[in-house]
């Protein structure tokens, strides 16, 4: 899935160039790790890869994908709650690969019904974003731009 993701990012990227629109690849939290100590970063680190999984996919499986499920045809609750997964996360060059990764995560749940398998995976591409970061941080990559 993560291949997915970042490939997802790029033609996303690639096809917001083609349109001439102008983009910041800049992430909020690429500039907080750079300037925060070790206190700041476990608790970002707790934050990110625990309590986000936990609140995200309660509130876009359990809230919205189950409001929605009740009063649409499956095939809409699910594009929707995907659609709103990624443009809530605000960030425009990686809202192709969220509403792709919120699909994915949005099958996990209706494969059994349960929080567990996407708040396993959410967990798990966010750890993976946040290990990244910290390289990025502790190797002195100035910026994360990806083209």
């Amino acid at each position: 899935m993560l291949i997915v993701n970042a490939a997802g990012t790029l033609l996303w990227m690639k096809f917001l160039k083609l349109l001439k629109l102008h983009f910041d690849t800049a992430v909020p939290i690429e500039d907080f790790l750079k300037s925060c100590g070790t206190a700041e970063l476990v608790i970002a680190g707790i934050y990110i890869c625990i309590v986000t999984p936990l609140i995200e996919e309660s509130v876009f499986r359990r809230v919205i994908f189950e409001g929605l499920r009740d009063r649409c045809p499956p095939v809409f609750s699910v594009t929707l709650a995907s659609l709103l997964f990624g443009a809530l996360h605000g960030i425009l060059f990686q809202l192709f690969s969220l509403c792709i990764l919120g699909g994915y995560f949005q099958i996990l749940y209706c494969r059994d019904g349960k929080l567990g398998s996407p708040v396993y995976a959410h967990f798990f591409n966010n750890t993976f974003a946040f290990s990244m970061l910290l390289l990025i941080k502790y190797s002195g990559i100035n910026n994360l731009a990806l083209y």
